[in-house]
């Protein structure tokens, strides 16, 4: 999770105090209000922004706000089905 929270936000690890684990699995916390994933900010400004993959990074995608596309596999989402890596996985196409 901390390479994803530099990645999406744009901030060294340290630096992003909005995403956290907290408690069981998937005690995942985001606030978008706090620390925003860069795309939203190209899609501000007229792209077209996508999220395809996987998505370890809480239940909330951020499909709407962050992205317009998004085609992902929320293993958080669904811990039922997380021992599933390669075969019968849940993917979700936008949203």
């Amino acid at each position: 999770m901390p390479y994803r929270a530099s990645f999406l936000t744009g901030h060294l690890q340290h630096g992003v105090q909005s995403m956290r684990m907290e408690g069981e699995y998937p005690g995942i916390a985001y606030d978008p209000q706090e620390c925003r994933f860069w795309p939203s900010v190209f899609r501000e400004q007229g792209y077209h922004t996508a999220h395809i993959g996987k998505w370890h990074t809480g239940t909330d995608t951020g499909h709407g706000r962050d992205w317009d596309h998004q085609i992902v596999w929320n293993r958080p989402a669904h811990p039922e089905n997380a021992r599933n890596y390669f075969y019968d996985q849940i993917i979700s196409f936008n949203g």
